[in-house]
């Protein structure tokens, strides 16, 4: 039982149908208990009434008969007594009632119902003879017990009530629930990308802590949607006040080259490399600011993984060169899957060049494309002969301008963005991606993407 709804409704009503009939039956057991003299005394005259009216018509065989039933149906020995000491009943006469029979004999008794122990005496019936009888009783029970309650009534009235308290927990679980759901729809709403969805207020809760979580869910709402805002045109500015100026140095160093007829080639030469550098590192920066926000959204076509493989590995062993192939192939499985297109290739081209800057030239670098048996998950492996990476650094290097080697050397290439942009561009497609140390040397990056999409395009931001 999940549901915060259910577990308010169930235990509210539980608890309440507990209390009902708790309350009903130590009710009705404080009725039965002050009712129980008077139950005990209608009771005893009744019977003392039709059993001396019985004997004094001289159907004492019948008195017998009705003695011997009653005291079975009732389980106890009922005995009439007279005022001239005779004991009728179907029994032997037990002591008590021998003792009650004396003194009824030398009029001792008291007036009126007494009780002692197990044994009970109806008052004193006078009959026309002139004759005074009681009846007594002897039962291991109580006379009450065998007075029945009306419990048909009473379960009618048990059941009302526990159909209207299940209808007040009914409504207070709503009542205190609904707030609930729509906070959390919001919050999936706001994860979407509707950075403008408020809740608003709730009818019923006006100064309540509902009330101030909503509030405050509103307030963090219109911050968040500001805040995201005012990244958005950060990087708009960015893109524009920092490429300007670096086409206006592209434009000036063509023109000294120019003007300095070749004299300090060398110079405008590493002018051109760092100016490249930056705008690179520019594109990085804004790559990976589009691919770290929650409303990125996916455009899935269904894509043939092997001709993606082969177009990477094309594609690196062209820009080599001299050191041609590489790159290489190892196990290529054939899979369509449903992706984007452009995110994916970047995700492992990014991986591949990272690769191949760290593995020296007469290394190979090898990826593998395979998929489990049932078709639930693909996976690309990419493994190098480079130093690998300490094993306490593995999980840092996919993290944004993170590189292990601490001097940030430029010989390598790269500012630390090209791992992370493959690590958000996997995890948009719900996947994983880690990194391992191979035992015989070298770092082996490992990606995994579901080959079924979720219902979802856009980021989750709790994978």
């Amino acid at each position: 039982m999940r549901s915060l709804y259910w577990k308010i409704f169930v235990s509210f009503w539980l608890a309440t149908i507990l209390i009902i009939f708790t309350t009903a039956w130590v009710t009705s057991q404080i009725a039965k208990k002050s009712s129980q003299p008077a139950r005990e005394e209608m009771f005893m005259d009744s019977y003392a009434n039709a059993a001396v009216a019985t004997y004094e018509s001289g159907q004492q065989a019948a008195l017998l008969k009705w003695l011997n039933q009653i005291g079975l149906s009732r389980h106890m020995s009922i005995y009439l007594l007279s005022s001239t000491g005779e004991i009728i009943g179907t029994q032997k006469p037990p002591a008590n009632v021998k003792k009650v029979a004396e003194n009824l004999l030398k009029d001792q008794l008291a007036e009126g119902i007494f009780k002692s122990g197990k044994l009970i005496v109806s008052h004193e019936i006078l009959s026309t003879s002139g004759k005074f009888y009681r009846l007594a009783a002897v039962s291991e029970k109580p006379i009450s017990y065998f007075v029945e309650i009306p419990w048909a009534g009473l379960t009618i009235r048990l059941a009302l009530a526990t159909f209207i308290s299940g209808l007040i927990c009914y409504l207070l679980s709503i009542y205190l629930t609904q707030p609930l759901r729509s906070l959390g729809q919001a919050a999936k709403s706001i994860a979407t990308g509707k950075l403008n969805t408020r809740v608003g207020h709730f009818r019923g809760h006006n100064k309540d802590e509902i009330a101030e979580l909503s509030n405050e869910f509103d307030r963090m709402a219109e911050q968040l949607e500001t805040l995201v805002h005012s990244k958005e045109r950060l990087l708009q500015d960015i893109s524009h006040e920092l490429r300007s100026p670096i086409t206006r140095l592209n434009i000036a160093i063509e023109l000294g080259r120019n003007k300095t007829k070749n004299l300090a080639e060398n110079e405008f030469n590493r002018m051109e490399i760092e100016s490249s550098r930056l705008n690179t590192l520019i594109g990085e920066i804004l790559d990976f600011a589009r691919l770290d926000k929650s409303t990125t959204e996916l455009h899935l076509v269904k894509t043939n993984l092997p001709y993606l493989i082969h177009d990477i590995i094309n594609d690196a062993n062209y820009e080599f060169g001299k050191e041609a192939n590489r790159l290489s192939a190892g196990t290529i499985q054939p899979c369509k899957v449903l992706i984007d297109k452009r995110l994916i290739h970047r995700a492992i081209e990014n991986i591949v060049r990272n690769a191949l800057n760290y593995s020296s030239a007469d290394e190979n670098v090898i990826i593998s494309l395979t998929h489990d048996d049932e078709m639930k998950n693909i996976y690309i492996d990419i493994q190098d002969r480079g130093p690998g990476v300490p094993d306490d650094q593995l999980e840092k290097i996919f993290n944004p301008f993170y590189r292990v080697d601490s001097s940030r050397a430029k010989k390598t290439g790269g500012y630390g963005l090209g791992l992370a942009i493959a690590s958000r561009a996997i995890q948009l497609h719900h996947g994983t991606i880690t990194a391992q140390n191979v035992k015989t040397g070298g770092l082996l990056v490992h990606i995994a993407i579901p080959i079924a999409p979720k219902s979802s395009n856009k980021l989750d931001l709790n994978h």
